[in-house]
């Protein structure tokens, strides 16, 4: 069961206003969100064709790369400032063999 509340429980079952039982029951795993997503985000989502726009590039930095490097991985990750295990992931996402 998930509860959620804008009012501080524990005041409350202080104060005697909520029951005591109750609160200890549903307060097993409490999670406390940062105010800004509470309230409304002050800065926009990430956009994703941005990610689209940036991937192209990295793919494109790194087939150059490949191509100066003769298609040696690890001189085109020292070309582009990557380890060699990065310029594999890379060419496996974007399916550069």
């Amino acid at each position: 069961m998930i509860t959620a509340t804008n009012r501080n429980l524990k005041q409350l079952v202080e104060a005697g206003s909520f029951r005591g039982d109750f609160y200890y029951r549903i307060n097993v795993l409490p999670i406390v969100l940062p105010p800004d997503i509470v309230q409304g985000r002050e800065q926009p989502l990430p956009n994703p064709s941005a990610d689209v726009s940036l991937d192209g590039r990295k793919k494109r930095e790194l087939i150059q790369a490949l191509d100066q490097a003769n298609g040696n991985q690890s001189l085109a990750g020292r070309i582009l400032g990557i380890s060699r295990v990065t310029v594999w992931n890379r060419m496996h996402r974007y399916g550069i063999r």
